[in-house]
Formats: structure tokens, C-alpha cells, sequence
């Protein structure tokens, strides 16, 4: 698919593991062992599903990937809230505002990537060029949009990878 080191929300997720890794250092030493590590794992999770998924060979696999670190995402939100009781607000800021950018980078990945799909490419919405530049689709060649008359083909039957 790429160099994973060239997507942008890659690069946003490196920083928030960063962020996230220094803040730890903060917290009280009978929580560094549970809410730091899980704080830890959780945000290494996000940078590393990113990799992972840049790696595979499909675009389905790439946005499943994707998904996971949304889901990474979600519960690191929920450890920032546990941490308030711990840190300052001040403190808390940095982090929360590069999850809140690292997740919309996420999200307009996986739509880049779903707009590359042979079933949704089209000069008006090819990848916005945060999706890795080989990946991208040619667009169908002899076929004209669906009417409202016409509907348009059927999706392929997805199933979902295994979860490792």
C-alpha cells in the first residue's frame, strides 16, 4: 500500500503516543502500573494499527486496520477522562487535541480509501492525498454514472478478516 511513515494521520498518531507516553510520568505511582500502561498500550495501538494496516494488501484490510485505531481512539478517550482526577486540565489539553486531530486524519484516510474503491472511483472523488498514492484506483473507464432511473450495481459480499 505505501510507506505508512508518509500518511499524515501516521505521523499524528506518532505524536500523540508521545504526548500521551510523557503525560504518563505524572501520573500517581499506584496508577502508572494499571492506568499508565493501559494509557500506554492503547495509544501505542493507534500508531501501530495504522502500520499494520498500511501493510496489508488490500484496501478492505487498510480500513479495517483503520477502524481499530478508531476504536484505540475511543477508549484512550475514556483513559483521558480517568486521568482528569490525576492531572491538570492544562496538562490533559495537548493530548486530547492531537487525539481529536489524530481521529479526523483517520477518518478522512479511511474515506480517501473508500473513494479509491473500483465501486466508488471517480475523478470527482479521488483520494485526497492522505491515502498512500499507489493505492489509488483507475477510474471506470466506458461506464457513465447511475440515473435516477438506473440503480447502480450491487455491492460485493464483505467479509470481515480475522482479528489478531
Amino acid at each position: 500500500m505505501g510507506d505508512f511513515r508518509q500518511l499524515k494521520a501516521w505521523q499524528e498518531a506518532k505524536r500523540l503516543a508521545t504526548l500521551s507516553r510523557d503525560l504518563v510520568r505524572f501520573l500517581p505511582p499506584d496508577e502508572a502500573f494499571a492506568l499508565g500502561a493501559q494509557w500506554r498500550r492503547v495509544a501505542y495501538s493507534v500508531a501501530l494499527n495504522i502500520a499494520e494496516g498500511a501493510a496489508q494488501s488490500s484496501t478492505r484490510q487498510f480500513r479495517r486496520y483503520l477502524q481499530i485505531a478508531k476504536g484505540s481512539l475511543d477508549e484512550l478517550e475514556g483513559v483521558l477522562e480517568l486521568a482528569e482526577g490525576y492531572l491538570s486540565p492544562a496538562k490533559l489539553k495537548e493530548v486530547r487535541l492531537a487525539r481529536t486531530h489524530c481521529a479526523r486524519l483517520l477518518t478522512a484516510l479511511a474515506r480517501s480509501l473508500s473513494n479509491a474503491s473500483p465501486h466508488n472511483a471517480s475523478p470527482d472523488n479521488a483520494p485526497s492525498g492522505n491515502a498512500p498514492s499507489d493505492n489509488a484506483s483507475p477510474p471506470l473507464i466506458g461506464r457513465s454514472p447511475p440515473t435516477a432511473v438506473e440503480a447502480p450495481p450491487p455491492a460485493p459480499a464483505r467479509s470481515e478478516p480475522p482479528l489478531t
